[in-house]
């Protein structure tokens, strides 16, 4: 087997780059194809589409993210909102709370 097998590198998908641009002389960046292109307009061209999928993956993960965030700050809202022990029931004192006068109230 190779030294190195550039399909195991493992790492983001620019590591096979790296690993490329190491192994090549420098003056090799700056050479174009028989199309005029260079080696970052070929590599942009060729990765379009996976382009619009990381994009979209984005857009989708955000949505995720935002809805469960909605959620969240729902419920912490809801558990702020409410007070503890309750409101009274009975006719007389009815609203006030369950709690009113206690020390654990008062310092709510």
């Amino acid at each position: 087997m190779h030294q190195y097998c550039y399909w195991r590198l493992q790492g983001s998908p620019n590591s096979g780059h790296q690993f490329v641009k190491k192994q090549l002389p420098p003056y090799f960046s700056t050479l174009q194809n028989h199309k005029d292109q260079t080696k970052m307009e070929v590599f942009t061209e060729t990765h379009l589409e996976l382009a619009m999928q990381r994009a979209k993956w984005l857009s989708k993960a955000s949505q995720s993210c935002s809805i469960v965030a909605t959620l969240i700050i729902s419920m912490v809202f809801a558990t702020m909102a409410t007070v503890p022990g309750g409101l009274i029931q009975e006719q007389q004192d009815r609203g006030l709370p369950v709690y009113k006068g206690k020390l654990a109230f008062n310092v709510f």
